[in-house]
């Protein structure tokens, strides 16, 4: 395979990160994924990634170079094949002025909302493919650029749209760790549907008073007054290896949430890879990512939750499994597959800015 020059833009990162900081310091779902893929892509292609909040360039150990992301007009010096925008779909038209002969995507990593009503003209207007990272994410963004669409602006197209999974840590598997049947974990942001899980928490608690409940967060958004409530360990922001851990030791990812939905769930889907189950409600992308349906139950009957958690306390977990194809092998595949059909020029489209 030709070596191919592919730069990342992620201009709303929280923090600069890196392929060391993914191994020492918390970081999102969506930061670690983009790191995983740079990875392994690098083996076979010069990776370059601009980030917001970075200030100083660096290259790490992987080839992979780090540049600070600001708001540049005109082209840019430097031939690059492919360029692969993060969350952003404002900055399109302008990386397609600074970048015009090279393939453009949107890697989008959330369901799209009223500040992306012109996302499908902007898409089409420069040639840009949407990378979503499930089916379930892939339907909704289809759904969402055909209703909003102008269908007197470039022929009623619609954008290109593609699903990529992401990608689980090859190595991520049960070691034969004892865990703690009065240990749940729930690693999230707090915004996905916390208040909820302490209060389901809480009422089982009342039969069960041994339970406890640890909660960490990726750190980017804090959650004002957290409650101090009996048989819940506030961990503050942990690295990927400390929550892992973690999971492996606990019954379960305890995420009885029915409000916020999950586009992929990375925590889901990393649970169920070292043998950990989740308890989640039938939402959003979960029940596309967990192998198991038996790890599903309504989540708004709190007794439904109860009865789930005395039984795996009292009969064991259940066995679970990772979906072969989140494996990071089979993901970058689709990456590189992709990445060569659209530098076969099987994919271009015209553009206009």
């Amino acid at each position: 395979m030709s070596l191919s020059k592919i730069l990342f833009i992620d201009p709303v990162s929280p923090l600069p990160y890196s392929a060391e900081s993914l191994q020492q310091e918390p970081m999102g779902g969506t930061e670690a994924t983009v790191i995983r893929i740079m990875k392994a892509l690098s083996k076979n292609h010069d990776i370059t990634i601009e980030q917001s909040r970075r200030e100083a360039s660096m290259t790490d150990n992987y080839g992979i170079k780090y540049r600070p992301y600001s708001h540049r007009s005109g082209q840019r010096s430097g031939k690059i094949n492919s360029v692969v925008v993060i969350r952003s779909n404002k900055i399109l038209l302008d990386v397609r002025r600074q970048y015009p002969d090279a393939n453009l995507f949107l890697w989008m990593h959330c369901f799209p909302g009223k500040h992306h009503k012109r996302l499908n003209d902007i898409a089409c207007q420069t040639s840009a493919t949407i990378i979503t990272v499930s089916d379930t994410h892939k339907k909704d963004v289809y759904a969402f650029l055909n209703k909003y669409r102008n269908h007197r602006s470039i022929n009623g197209q619609i954008a290109k749209v593609i699903r990529i999974y992401n990608p689980v840590n090859e190595f991520l598997r049960p070691d034969g760790s004892s865990y703690d049947p009065n240990k749940l974990v729930y690693f999230s942001s707090p915004h996905k549907g916390l208040p909820q899980v302490l209060e389901t928490f809480g009422y089982i608690r009342k039969s069960t008073p041994d339970l406890r409940l640890y909660v960490a967060n990726p750190g980017y958004m804090w959650m004002k007054n957290f409650p101090n409530l009996c048989g819940v360990i506030n961990l503050g922001s942990l690295p990927h290896y400390k929550i892992i851990q973690h999971v492996r030791e606990s019954l379960c990812v305890f995420y009885p949430q029915s409000h916020f939905r999950e586009t992929f769930g990375l925590v889901f889907a990393e649970a169920n890879a070292v043998g950990t189950p989740v308890l989640a409600h039938d939402l959003g992308s979960t029940p596309e990512i967990l192998k198991d349906r038996g790890q599903l139950v309504n989540t708004e009957d709190k007794e439904e939750v109860r009865s789930t958690i005395d039984w795996w306390r009292r009969n064991g977990r259940p066995k679970v499994d990772l979906r072969n194809e989140l494996r990071c092998s089979q993901v970058v595949k689709q990456w590189e597959q992709f990445l060569t059909g659209v530098n076969n020029g099987e994919n271009n489209l015209k553009y206009q800015v």
